[in-house]
């Protein structure tokens, strides 16, 4: 399972030879005129991904050498659950149910600090969590306390306070991805797109929409106010309009039209 959906990813965050201007205004490269979803897309018709999934978490390459264990940690929750920055960084211990493997999301890490969502809104929601997430989850939590947040700094001196979005982008996530790289189907060594932290939240809704999961559910995963938004996804959908048409195949009772 983890193999299967860590392939997938490659197709948003590391792979193809279309690279994105990073947002740092570092290191940018060509700008590519495909949107991430197209462009994952794209590639995944062309190319089989399975070997440059190795890059993210566990192919002796840099990227995974260079992130420390709780950022890796960090990462591969986004990655799985499409949480967003603001939630990930502001997760409290207590919100994981280790004995259900369910994770909910209450709190938002925000610039004037730690918020709840309103008991109305969306974005408040419960996620379950892959026994190899959570797995990982449960080694980086075991020494924290019930009310702690979950990632904050690591820093010596400065360990323990709340992240700060720009902060962790310029010191972790893009120094990183600068330094990372992966080897495309003719194996050569290519640089990996300069895609931002969001892109586990769109990785995530991708895989999701692409082994089947109704766009009706992603929304509720994803914690989406609006339809809408998670509409963008629809394009990914397997077999859509072999769906339909089987449905109507099955109808007991089909109209017709006489000759």
């Amino acid at each position: 399972m983890a193999g299967e959906f860590g392939a997938e990813l490659v197709r948003v965050i590391r792979v193809g030879t279309a690279a994105v201007g990073s947002s740092s205004g570092q290191g940018a490269r060509e700008t590519s005129q495909l949107s991430w979803y197209s462009f994952a897309t794209e590639y995944a018709r062309a190319h089989w991904p399975g070997r440059a999934a190795k890059t993210v978490f566990g192919g002796g390459t840099p990227l995974t050498h260079r992130l420390p264990s709780a950022w890796r940690t960090m990462c591969l929750l986004g990655f799985y659950t499409g949480l967003r920055w603001g939630e990930l960084s502001g997760l409290h211990r207590h919100r994981i149910d280790q004995r259900r493997s369910r994770l909910f999301v209450v709190e938002v890490n925000t610039k004037s600090g730690i918020k709840e969502y309103p008991k109305s809104s969306k974005s408040r929601r419960e996620l379950p969590l892959p026994p190899h997430v959570l797995e990982t989850l449960e080694r980086h939590i075991r020494r924290l306390d019930r009310d702690a947040v979950v990632f904050t700094t690591l820093t010596k001196g400065r360990a323990g306070r709340l992240l700060a979005d720009s902060n962790w982008r310029r010191q972790t996530w893009w120094p990183t991805v600068e330094a990372a790289y992966y080897f495309d189907t003719d194996g050569e060594q290519q640089l990996v797109p300069h895609y931002p932290p969001h892109s586990m939240r769109h990785t995530c809704a991708s895989w999701l929409v692409q082994k089947g999961v109704s766009l009706y559910e992603v929304q509720h995963l994803l914690g989406h106010e609006s339809f809408q938004t998670t509409q963008r996804y629809a394009h990914l959908q397997p077999d859509a309009h072999k769906a339909v048409l089987g449905a109507w195949e099955r109808l007991d009772a089909p109209l017709t039209i006489a000759a």
